[in-house]
């Protein structure tokens, strides 16, 4: 990657964000101003550019937090954006997968999103949703290796990323205009100002109407023009785990079970019918040059202002120009030429970092989409140190600590973020359940004040007050807490899943209501399948509940949980091998959590693998030595194996844990070597589910 001292790497960033946020890809334009400014905390300008694209998504106490600086180091009133220009097709596939994942509509957003990144990878909004989704593209397709110039190539000086072949020499940059681009005056997406109506961080916030015209086709916000739309012909392999292929024709399934576009009941909005010869395409219109902006507010200009002048010789047409052998010394035209070869040289290396950045926090995140935890944690390892420090780096370390029950790291992580930005609502739901999980109480109660008091109107605040709630026992209040957040954003499945968490030791049909609104809203949110299966297992009916832990288990594979969910389902069927090999795959991923190794012990203990179960119960005896069934169930296995003084000594200690038990201690001493003992030898200490 180039160096962050490279002059022309702040130019490109600017380019990419401003193009971003004019075109209200405010995702996107804050993925990158995030990284703008943590190459170099110092630049004035990339603070600016921060907290623009922050104010613009709707972060307002960040974005004041960020040039909170004193009086003498403070900017200048913001520049007026320029006009308004209608968005190229990329943009308006990305906004349909966007709309289509807000309705649940996952195949057709993943159409859209695909489709999107074909036409532009560097839409991160685009690959995120494509990742939610479950659809994880080949990212050495979707990002092509970009060959690296020297001052000494007489050649190509750059790559731009064609429609239809991929990169191809141009001899201009990465962002830069097409010079040769059929049947278009103006300048592409990437170099121009665009805008249209806000995007939500998670979903449109305008109205929907706007989007898809009266003839299911899609249009520019704020604008008349109506663009007719070519798809291209490059092909890219986007083949998910799950069996799921996406090319021209959109989304199929594998040839063996013979399904057809069709039968989703949906035709691609964006196509433009062959049998249509009337589409009238709106006259282009002149657009005046934007200038770079500055804190100067000066008539800099633009960086694409040599490639837009059609008289101008290219780049690559400059530096091929032979020089005479007959020249006692380079002219002033030879030196011009090679000053402009060396811009674009340095221009290409500004491009490459941006290009490998995006790809590097596309592999860490497509991972963690699969929930390959570790794995995207070492990707975002390997991020440049700068990039390493910004809230979103964190958070997704966060996120994937968190997923690996690793709670005490993720909250040293998530904790670092809140300094980083106090002021961030974004995110800050699962760190509440964080805390939950670790029985934060006062933390979390003062995490829930904080963010009513930055933003009363956030999904994620009142996910906050719930889990606080739902801390200190009080299920009413955390129940309208969860309510409110449903009202505020329809489709947060997450605030169904709590709900139906609260409920489900009190009315399970209620329970499994909110579980199913959940789904409704998000049919890959696993938790909202466990939830479903926990519900099951409770009713007995273990068919239905092991149909449900299976869902979850597709969604997230590496869930130790998960696996002693479907464990415990195949025990009580009696399919004691199922259960035991899903127990010890589940110990295998996560070795420290307890609920899975202490089940497995227990149906060893059932199998008369008494030594293996020992194992398992003194491993858990270090990690919650104060667990009564643990104990129990320990002198149990030294009875049964037949040393009578080891089962005496721990139970000695189990007196001293649990003083109540007496008759079940009693019942373990009359425990015979090699004999089954009761079932109902558990205390009910927390240590069985639910």
């Amino acid at each position: 990657m180039a160096s962050i001292s490279n002059p022309y790497l702040s130019q490109r960033f600017r380019t990419l964000i401003w193009s971003c946020l004019d075109f209200n890809l405010l995702k996107t334009g804050t993925f990158y101003a995030e990284r703008y400014f943590y190459v170099d905390q110092d630049n004035h300008e990339a603070r600016h550019l921060y907290a623009t694209a922050l104010l613009r998504s709707g972060q307002t106490q960040s974005a004041l937090y960020l040039v909170d600086l004193p009086q003498e180091t403070r900017c200048s009133a913001c520049v007026e954006l320029e006009s308004t220009v209608v968005a190229d097709e990329a943009v308006l596939r990305c906004r349909a997968g966007v709309l289509a994942l807000k309705t649940n509509l996952q195949e057709k957003a993943a159409l859209h999103f695909s489709r999107a990144l074909l036409l532009n990878p560097l839409l991160w909004e685009a690959f995120e949703g494509l990742c939610s989704s479950g659809v994880y593209p080949e990212l050495d397709e979707l990002f092509p290796p970009r060959s690296k110039q020297t001052k000494s190539d007489d050649t190509s000086i750059s790559y731009w990323y064609d429609r239809k072949n991929g990169p191809v020499n141009t001899g201009i940059g990465f962002f830069s205009p097409e010079t040769h681009m059929p049947g278009s005056g103006s300048r592409t997406w990437l170099t121009q100002p665009f805008r249209m109506d806000s995007i939500a961080r998670e979903s449109i916030a305008t109205n929907e109407s706007s989007l898809i015209s009266a003839d299911n086709s899609l249009v520019g916000y704020g604008t008349t023009h109506v663009r007719a739309l070519s798809l291209p012909t490059r092909t890219v392999n986007l083949m998910p785990s799950n069996g799921r292929q996406f090319d021209e024709g959109g989304p199929i399934m594998k040839k063996a079970r013979g399904t057809k576009l069709e039968n989703y009941g949906w035709k691609d909005p964006l196509v433009t019918s062959q049998s249509n010869n009337t589409v009238k395409h709106p006259p282009q219109r002149k657009r005046p040059h934007h200038r770079a902006r500055s804190n100067s507010g000066g008539s800099e200009m633009d960086d694409d202002m040599i490639a837009e002048s059609p008289n101008s010789p290219s780049v690559s047409s400059l530096a091929q120009s032979p020089r005479s052998d007959t020249s006692p010394a380079p002219s002033n035209a030879t030196a011009n030429q090679e000053q402009m070869t060396q811009e674009a040289i340095e221009f290409e290396a500004a491009d490459n970092y941006i290009y490998e950045l995006m790809k590097m926090f596309a592999k860490a995140v497509q991972k963690l989409a699969r929930y390959e935890c570790q794995a995207a944690i070492e990707d975002l390892d390997r991020l440049p140190e700068e990039q390493q420090k910004s809230p979103l780096v964190m958070v997704l370390v966060g996120r994937a600590q968190y997923e690996s029950n690793q709670y005490q790291k993720a909250e040293r992580v998530f904790d670092e973020v809140r300094k980083q930005d106090p002021y961030r609502i974004w995110d800050m739901e699962t760190y509440s359940s964080l805390l939950w999980q670790l029985q934060r109480t006062v933390k979390l109660s003062f995490l829930a004040q904080e963010l009513i008091s930055i933003d009363s109107r956030s999904a994620q605040a009142w996910i906050a007050v719930g889990n606080c709630f739902s801390l200190q026992k009080e299920r009413t209040q955390a129940l309208t807490c969860f309510r409110r957040a449903t009202q505020l954003e329809p489709q947060c499945a997450y605030a169904y899943t709590l709900s139906g968490h609260e409920c489900i030791d009190d009315d399970m049909e209620k329970a499994i209501s909110f579980f199913q609104s959940a789904l409704r809203a998000d049919s890959r949110h696993y938790n909202a399948w466990y939830g479903l299966g926990t519900c099951y297992l409770r009713m007995s009916k273990l068919r239905l509940a092991e149909f449900h832990f299976r869902k979850a288990i597709e969604i997230h594979p590496n869930s130790a949980v998960l696996l002693g969910c479907v464990g415990m389902v195949m025990e009580k069927r009696g399919r004691m091998e199922q259960a035991f090999g899903l127990f010890d795959k589940a110990v295998q991923i996560s070795s420290d959590n307890v609920l899975v190794r202490y089940r497995r012990a227990k149906l060893l203990i059932g199998m008369r693998r008494y030594s293996a179960a020992i194992e398992d119960l003194k491993k858990l005896r270090d990690l919650v030595p104060e667990e009564a069934n643990v104990v129990f169930q320990l002198a149990r296995a030294y009875r049964l194996k037949g040393q009578t003084p080891e089962a005496q000594q721990i139970l000695l200690v189990a007196r001293d844990i649990a003083p109540k038990d007496m008759n079940k201690l009693k019942k373990l001493m009359d425990i015979k070597k090699d004999k089954e003992a009761p079932e109902d030898d558990d205390t009910g200490g927390g240590m069985e589910e639910g």
